[in-house]
């Protein structure tokens, strides 16, 4: 089974940071792709390793995305998507 969970906590309004393999938090914004986060087998052990944290900053598991070499992959978007007309052009919408 590949290791694809980390753990995520919130910070903030509404942000989240991960747990990276040094022990230090990573923030959503900084997170990039091949990021050294944590990772876990599964979500359970993800969430059991999260209970160690404050309660109030709610740790949890998350699933990553990895690439061909178990590296993490960022689910930013590549190119934007498009708006007015083109979009509903794109959606089949007219």
């Amino acid at each position: 089974m590949a290791k694809n969970w980390g753990v995520a906590r919130f910070y903030g309004m509404g942000s989240m940071e991960y747990l990276q393999e040094s022990g230090e938090w990573l923030a959503d914004g900084r997170l990039f792709d091949g990021a050294p986060i944590r990772l876990f087998e599964s979500m359970a052990e993800a969430d059991a390793y999260g209970e160690q944290f404050p309660k109030e900053s709610q740790p949890h598991g998350v699933q990553f995305m990895l690439d061909g070499q178990g590296r993490v992959l960022t689910a930013r978007a590549s190119q934007k998507r498009p708006t007015g007309r083109h979009a509903r052009a794109s959606y089949g919408r007219t």
